[in-house]
């Protein structure tokens, strides 16, 4: 009788497949390929919201992900939500002035933050 095929892990837990392949095709499904910007660890047939380098949304809303084809210049997210987050803080929408007036403004930096990211979902 053959023996089990066994996979260690970073820790002291033991998992047995009955073949090779089985043991490789847990390896592969479980093995973290990349961490998104919202720290989530992505798996390959996992889903992926991305964010290009023009602080776009990419049309299919999400992408599964084979493998660790990611590119420089895109942001992954787990959630569309983190990533429509992303884009509001980071897209460039007002002007140095508008900053200037808003930051000058009287009140807690909440409410001037508030109307910061009011204004610029109205510029997105």
């Amino acid at each position: 009788m053959k023996s089990a095929v066994g996979v260690k892990f970073f820790s002291d837990i033991n998992v047995y497949f009955l073949t090779n392949e089985l043991a490789q095709d847990y390896v592969n499904k479980n093995t973290v390929l990349f961490t998104t910007e919202d720290g989530v660890g992505v798996r390959k047939g996992d889903t992926a919201y991305i964010v290009d380098d023009n602080f776009k949304l990419l049309p299919d809303t999400y992408f599964d992900i084979q493998s660790d084809g990611r590119l420089s210049f895109r942001k992954y997210f787990s959630t569309r939500e983190a990533a429509e987050r992303y884009i509001l803080r980071n897209t460039p929408a007002i002007s140095i002035e508008e900053f200037w007036k808003i930051t000058a403004m009287s009140g807690s930096n909440r409410a001037k933050s508030i109307v910061l990211e009011e204004l610029v979902k109205i510029r997105l």
